[in-house]
């Protein structure tokens, strides 16, 4: 029956209503008193009446307490905020709980105090530890735990998976200035009855801040086998832990389940360069992932993250400003883009797969969405008549010029480029004034544009690479100088919305400090009436070449049409300087057109529309097959492919 407390309440020793309060067997919750005896008769008693609730009412309870492998019962707080369990010398629960069933243990309501004088990084006490202090048979099948609704402070891990174990849940529960807010993982030195892996958990709806170290660790480096993996983490906000978010050492090598990262707000993490992790220095990110096969993050930002030999899927995420330095992976890791919304161009993500507009603030774009390097391969032909407002390869030989201030610069043709074998190196002198590297062209408000160039910064000053109104207000901002490695390939394309009617061109931003040398290819604006069509497009029109995007399938050609063949018959004459061109005037027998320099992979089409038969010379010192500076000839209404496989020597196909 009830009793009077000392508290003044009414407490339950047991009986009917099944609640074992801790103070009628004599914990005091004053956080002097040594209650670990008094809490532990109460768990005992709770547990041979076959099940209940072990009530804590509000207090500050000294102990160390123990859960019995076959407990069936409950821990329960008057509320995390008023109810402390605290311990300064050992773990202040330990559960050997190891349920048959999966019917959970509940820990509820509860403030789990580790050694507040500890320092951060170094702390002594674990909350909640699952399992013994040194293995003991069996251990690794501790677990069936809920706990909802506490927190944890001061903990050198909040909750402490020690040898495996499966089906822990832990649900909106606080994780304040620990190292550690959770850390799972398989302990190599134990010699286990069966290897059990440290997942088929589930974190939901948590709070983790300033978890010095990392706020969820995970690590089942024993198993070795695969057998591990299935933990969610979902819902969760992590922030102002200056290590990591999530450090995940080993997981799901061979057949293991999938990480699952899902809904996650990550911020102002990582700020601390270095973080080290038993014993091993690490660079400080939001995400770590090692030796994953499998990893998806959902509908949440792509920030810092690093993988080695992982792979990773992002669904429906979104990306800022974090631009080259957000992801890092080594050369055995693979990340694949599925939705990715993106206010950047960001040249390291990985492969895309489709996407989502992005409106932006820009008041005269509308904003720009920017797509990554590495892109999914596609096979399907696009059969829509496409209007194409520039298209300039920087592959053609001859003068190519751009503008810089009031005078025209000069380039240079170099064997270098992604889509095609060689581009234009231009060298940018000490000046505010920008690199209009395009004529203007005319956008329309309220119409789509897919864009695309490739560029590559050389030495000196590193330039934002952008698409400007003729008055240099920016349409949309394509590269950042901050998001530039040098002597790297970046083949930026995406859409944008025009928010106004005006000219726009292909600017180079400029800085005052030193001489900048860069390269340019393949620029290319495509108008479309509506987002759908623009989105359909730019999905259906890349492959991928040693794992760099290399531009459009059935990439749109430059082209030069009514041309008239030269009556001076000698090479050199009517030099051709787009990748189609057709001859309409041919007045003469032998009229002669010539070919571009040859450069190794350069393709020409020549068609002869007009009445006489037309003759082709090959650039100075270049060779068609029947010798050096001899000329061939093709019949009227024919056309003619020209395909370089050196810097000197053509082979001709004719239909």
């Amino acid at each position: 029956m009830p009793i009077r407390g000392q508290t003044g309440i009414w407490v339950n020793k047991g009986g009917d209503s099944g609640q074992y309060n801790v103070k009628a067997y004599g914990a005091e919750g004053d956080d002097v008193t040594d209650d670990s005896s008094a809490i532990q008769a109460a768990i005992d008693a709770c547990n041979d009446a076959g099940g209940g609730t072990v009530y804590f009412p509000e207090g500050t309870y000294n102990a160390s307490i123990t859960l019995p492998y076959n407990f069936k019962g409950c821990l329960s707080g008057a509320n995390s905020e008023s109810t402390t369990l605290h311990n300064e010398s050992a773990p202040v629960i330990r559960v050997y709980t190891r349920n048959a069933g999966w019917n959970p243990t509940i820990i509820e309501n509860l403030h789990i105090k580790g050694k507040s004088s500890d320092t951060a990084g170094s702390r002594t006490i674990a909350g909640i530890q699952l399992g013994h202090d040194t293995y003991t048979t069996y251990d690794e099948y501790v677990g069936r735990i809920l706990i909802k609704y506490c927190k944890f402070s001061y903990c050198s891990k909040g909750i402490h998976k020690k040898y495996g174990g499966m089906g822990v849940f832990v649900e909106y529960s606080n994780f304040v200035n620990n190292d550690y807010g959770i850390y799972a993982e398989e302990d190599s030195s134990a010699s286990y009855a069966v290897p059990v892996h440290i997942g088929t958990d589930t974190y939901h709806r948590n709070y983790f801040a300033t978890q010095k170290l990392a706020a969820i660790y995970l690590d089942s480096t024993r198993s070795g086998s695969g057998l591990n993996g299935q933990t969610t983490i979902s819902n969760c906000v992590i922030e102002s832990c200056p290590g990591f978010a999530i450090f995940c050492y080993d997981y799901s090598r061979i057949f293991g389940a999938t990480l699952y990262l899902d809904a996650l707000w990550l911020e102002n993490n990582a700020s601390d360069g270095t973080t080290t992790i038993n014993g091993t220095p690490y660079t400080s990110r939001d995400i770590y992932i090692r030796n994953c096969t499998r990893a998806i993050l959902n509908n949440s930002q792509i920030v810092f993250i690093e993988l080695v030999n992982s792979t990773l899927i992002t669904t429906e995420c979104r990306s800022y400003t974090y631009g080259e330095g957000g992801i890092t992976k080594d050369s055995d890791s693979f990340i694949k883009h599925v939705n990715l919304q993106s206010y950047r161009a960001l040249s390291s993500l990985g492969f895309v797969e489709s996407y989502i507009y992005s409106e932006g603030t820009n008041a005269s774009s509308g904003g720009a969405y920017n797509r990554p390097v590495e892109m999914l391969m596609f096979n399907r032909i696009y059969d829509t008549d496409l209007t194409v407002l520039d298209n300039k390869s920087f592959a053609r030989s001859g003068a190519v010029t751009v503008h810089i201030g009031a005078s025209d610069v000069d380039t240079t043709m170099v064997a270098d480029g992604l889509h095609y074998p060689v581009c234009r190196e231009i060298t940018h002198p000490v000046s505010a004034n920008p690199c209009r590297a395009s004529d203007a062209v005319t956008i329309t408000s309220g119409n789509y544009y897919v864009y695309m160039v490739d560029y590559k910064h050389i030495s000196g000053d590193k330039k934002i690479i952008m698409l400007c109104e003729v008055s240099n207000a920016e349409t949309a901002r394509l590269l950042d100088s901050d998001q530039v490695t040098s002597n790297k390939w970046y083949h930026l394309t995406g859409i944008f919305k025009a928010g106004l009617t005006c000219s726009t061109r292909l600017y180079i931003n400029a800085t005052t400090d030193t001489t900048a040398v860069y390269r340019l290819s393949n620029f290319q604006i495509i108008e479309f009436s509506d987002y759908i069509t623009a989105v359909d497009f730019l999905s259906n029109h890349y492959y991928v070449y040693d794992n760099e995007a290399v531009g459009f399938i059935n990439n749109i050609s430059s082209t030069t049409a009514s041309i008239t063949a030269s009556t001076t018959q000698t090479q050199g004459q009517q030099p051709l300087t787009m990748d189609y061109n057709q001859v309409s005037v041919c007045a003469n027998a032998n009229d002669v057109v010539t070919l571009p320099t040859a450069a190794a992979g350069m393709q020409v089409v020549v068609t002869n529309s007009g009445a006489q038969t037309l003759q082709i010379f090959p650039a100075s010192g270049d060779n068609l097959g029947a010798g050096v500076d001899t000329s061939t000839t093709l019949a009227t209404n024919k056309s003619a492919i020209f395909q370089a496989y050196d810097a000197t020597n053509w082979i001709k196909f004719t239909n």
